[in-house]
């Protein structure tokens, strides 16, 4: 049989389809890294968001938590205000009270001296 092996050295192709296979490879990578930019520039694009969004929701806690010790500050200075004024309407009841009580006293006293007084003149 005879040798069929190619002297690798010998083989030649024609220019164009030299310069043809080397486009097709150039743009291939050119796509690529093309391709590949633009997919970075929408990840950092992506991350960006996700610090911003992460931000927000980070601001709207603390918006939230600043609220609620607010509202929880005003609730005590209301407690502190009713518990206040409930005191001040107990003294004013309990002073009333006693007011009414010495009146009576008095009252009784008046009656006493008054009827003293009628039986003495009899």
């Amino acid at each position: 049989m005879a040798d069929r092996r190619t002297d690798a050295t010998k083989i030649s192709f024609p220019l164009q389809l030299v310069i043809l296979i080397a486009s097709v490879v150039g743009s291939s990578v050119a796509t690529r890294y093309t391709t590949q930019g633009g997919n970075d520039k929408v990840q950092s694009d992506i991350r960006s968001d996700i610090r911003n969004i992460g931000t927000q929701l980070q601001g709207a806690h603390d918006v939230a938590e600043v609220q609620s010790k607010l509202q929880e500050e005003r609730l005590n200075g209301l407690r502190v205000a009713i518990d206040a004024q409930a005191k001040s309407t107990k003294d004013a009841i309990d002073a009333v009270s006693k007011k009414q009580e010495y009146q009576a006293i008095q009252i009784n006293e008046l009656s006493e001296k008054f009827s003293r007084f009628s039986v003495g003149r009899k």
